[in-house]
């Protein structure tokens, strides 16, 4: 491939503007550029936090993460997840890529950014 049409380094940048609030004309853009790289369904990520909390029976902590690979979803909801919970013990996590399959409740963490998890 020739190096001036590498997309690949733009990853992270498309991967978070895709997320983002734009005006119409730039998030027609985004998404024009997220598509040619292959960003979109394929980084949607549904991952289950089993921890302490849900010892009691009930079901895991469910969250839907857009992320370029499944190892960064989970690092994220592992995140989101002890501080939304200020729960911060060793945590139990099952992931797969889409959307959940179950009809249960799920938190919608797509667009959210490590700044976020600093305002919880």
């Amino acid at each position: 491939m020739n190096p001036r049409f590498d997309l690949e380094p733009l990853r992270p940048r498309v991967v978070e503007w895709l997320t983002a609030q734009h005006d119409h004309e730039a998030a027609d853009i985004v998404r024009d550029l997220a598509a040619l790289m292959g960003i979109g369904q394929s980084d949607i990520w549904t991952v289950e936090v089993h921890d302490t909390l849900r010892y009691d029976g009930g079901g895991p902590f469910v969250y839907v993460v857009q992320a370029p690979a499944e190892d960064d979803a989970q690092e994220f909801a592992a995140l989101w997840h002890r501080a939304a919970q200020n729960d911060d013990p060793d945590v139990l996590l099952s992931s797969h890529q889409g959307f959940p399959n179950d009809p249960g409740p799920w938190e919608d963490l797509r667009g959210k950014t490590r700044a976020d998890i600093d305002g919880l």
